[in-house]
C-alpha cells in the first residue's frame, strides 16, 4: 500500500487581498504560458526542475517583471526568485508578437521511505508594472447649432466609443452626447469607469520590490491616473488628474468611477475634444503546479 501525503507549505500573509480568485490567467498583460515541472513525478532525493514561460501579449511595455517561487513545503530551491526585467508588447503593425522569456527553478526533493508518496503544489507570484491607455473623442455643439441641426433632423450622435489598450485593467469614458454648450462659462462632465478585468491584484506602482513581502496592505488597490483633454480646462477644484498624474484607489481593489468637469475653449459651431486617460499601476497574480515525490528509501524499523 502507498501512502500519499499532500503538502501545502503555506506562507502566512501571502494570499491575494480582497478575496480575489487566484491562478486564473488574465487575458492580456504578462501571461504565463507554462508553469510546470519537467516530470510530474520524481523519486525522493532526486533533483526536479520547474519551468516557467511568460509572454507580454498586452498593449504596454511590462517593467520590472519579477517572479517568486513559494509554497514549497520541504522542497529545497537553489533560488526562490528571478527578475525578468522588461518585456516589450506585440507590434501588431508588423504582426510581431510580444517578448517571451523563460526561467527554470532547480528543486531538491526530500528523502522519503519506500511506499510513501508526497504531493506538493508549488506556487509562483508574478509581479510587474504596466500602463493602460484609453481614448475617446467628445463632440460639442453650440446651442444655436444644435437647434439648427435639429430643425433639419441632422443632429449628430456621439463621435465614437472608447478605444483601450489591452491589459489587466479596463477603462470606459462616457458623457452625454452630443454635448450642448450654451455659453462661454458652460461646462460638461466626463465619466471615467475603471474595472479590474484580470484575476490578480493592482498595487501602487511607486512601490519598489525585491521580494513580495515588500508590498504592504496599504499598497494594494492603488494606481496613478492622468487625463488629457486638449481644447478644454479643468473647472476650479475639479479634475485634478488633468495633465497630472494623481494617485487613486480602486474600490475593494476592483473598480473606480471618476468624474471630470471640463470647460471647453470657445468654438464657432461644432468641435471635437479628444480625451485620453492613462493608468500606471503594478499588477500581480499567482499560479500553481503539482509535483509528486515517490519514496525510494529503506523503511526504518521501530
Amino acid at each position: 500500500m502507498t501512502l500519499v501525503i499532500f503538502s501545502s507549505g503555506c506562507i502566512s500573509g501571502f494570499e491575494l487581498p480582497f478575496g480575489q480568485k487566484q491562478e486564473t490567467q488574465v487575458s492580456y498583460g504578462v501571461v504565463v504560458n507554462s508553469f510546470e515541472p519537467d516530470f510530474p513525478e520524481v523519486e525522493s532525493g532526486d533533483t526536479a526542475e520547474i519551468y516557467m514561460e511568460i509572454e507580454n501579449n498586452g498593449g504596454s511595455k511590462a517593467a520590472d517583471v519579477y517572479a517568486y517561487l513559494y509554497n514549497l513545503g520541504d522542497l529545497q530551491a537553489e533560488v526562490r526568485d528571478h527578475m525578468f526585467g522588461d518585456l516589450e508588447p506585440p507590434d501588431e503593425s508588423v504582426n510581431l508578437p510580444g517578448d517571451v522569456d523563460t526561467f527554470t527553478w532547480k528543486i531538491t526533493t526530500p528523502e522519503l521511505p519506500q511506499g510513501v508518496s508526497q504531493v506538493y503544489t508549488p506556487k509562483v507570484r508574478l509581479m510587474y508594472k504596466y500602463y493602460t491607455i484609453a481614448t475617446k473623442t467628445i463632440r460639442l455643439l453650440t446651442k444655436d447649432e444644435y437647434r439648427r441641426l435639429r430643425e433639419k433632423n441632422q443632429v449628430p450622435g456621439g463621435a465614437g466609443g472608447t478605444s483601450v489598450t489591452k491589459g489587466p485593467l479596463g477603462i470606459t469614458i462616457s458623457t452625454r452626447e452630443p454635448v450642448i454648450i450654451e455659453g462661454t462659462d458652460d461646462t460638461f462632465k466626463v465619466f471615467i469607469n475603471i474595472n479590474l478585468v484580470g484575476s490578480g491584484s493592482v498595487f501602487d506602482p511607486d512601490t519598489a520590490y525585491s521580494t513580495p513581502e515588500d508590498l504592504k496592505n496599504e499598497d494594494f488597490g492603488k494606481l496613478k491616473m492622468k487625463i488629457e483633454a486638449p481644447g478644454a480646462s479643468a473647472v476650479t477644484g475639479e479634475c485634478s488628474a488633468l495633465n497630472n498624474y494623481e494617485k487613486e484607489e480602486l474600490r475593494r481593489g476592483q473598480t473606480l468611477t471618476y468624474t471630470c468637469e471640463l470647460k471647453p475653449e470657445s468654438f464657432a459651431t461644432m468641435t471635437e475634444i479628444p480625451i485620453t486617460v492613462t493608468l500606471y499601476y503594478g499588477y500581480l497574480n499567482d499560479y500553481s503546479t503539482m509535483l509528486k515525490v515517490v519514496g525510494t528509501g529503506e523503511i526504518q524499523g521501530p
